[in-house]
């Protein structure tokens, strides 16, 4: 299952894929890191991110992304400035009740907590979203399309705006089936000021977590 842990290691790896060439000055492109190269690229691709967060959270344990993460940036370090640039996803969510986000993070995922997706406008259809932030200092703010922004205690109000949430720990939505496309525009300060981000869920997707 992916964790947080998983997401902060994919940042770190597409941040070092898109800053290792200027950094090294060429130096990178060295033949005999071709293969490294590649893989690294592989790793930090957008097109495969969902792919990629899967293989971690089967194959690499938290604690060991975790690590992994901060030996990155150690060795980075060594040829030049790490820079980590925020991120978000939306993720289906399965096994709690937005209204109670406590539910412990190794509890196990209910299948009938939630309804699978059966294609746009199907009756009943239910699907419980959450945006994932990581890289962004706490207070920012995220605006749903496609989905129905849902309370999250205290900080689950919005602000100003009926799709809009907002939370440390994650904004919440609701997928009835209506729309073929969900976005999440995230908008918060990191560590070079105001940023916009915007992730995406179909009803295809298959990244999901049981927190």
């Amino acid at each position: 299952m992916t964790s947080p842990e998983h997401l902060h290691l994919r940042r770190v790896l597409s941040s070092l894929a898109a800053r290792l060439d200027e950094q090294t000055e060429g130096l990178s492109a060295a033949r005999e890191l071709d293969e490294a190269r590649q893989a690294l690229a592989r790793l930090a691709d957008p097109t495969r991110a969902d792919e990629v967060l899967e293989a971690f959270g089967t194959e690499v344990a938290p604690a060991e992304a975790a690590w992994l993460a901060e030996e990155v940036l150690r060795r980075w370090a060594l040829v030049g400035t790490p820079a980590v640039d925020p991120v978000v996803r939306v993720v289906r969510v399965v096994g709690v009740d937005p209204a109670t986000p406590s539910l412990p993070v190794d509890a196990e995922p209910d299948p009938a907590a939630v309804a699978e997706p059966r294609g746009r406008g199907a009756p009943g259809t239910t699907v419980r979203l959450r945006v994932e932030v990581d890289g962004l200092d706490p207070g920012w703010t995220v605006a749903w399309t496609g989905a129905e922004a849902q309370p999250t205690g205290a900080d689950g109000a919005g602000e100003g705006d009926d799709d809009a949430g907002h939370g440390e720990d994650g904004g919440w939505a609701m997928w009835t089936g209506e729309a073929a496309l969900v976005t999440a525009r995230v908008m918060g300060r990191g560590a070079e000021g105001r940023v916009v981000l915007t992730a995406s869920w179909r009803p295809d997707d298959t990244p999901e977590v049981g927190t």
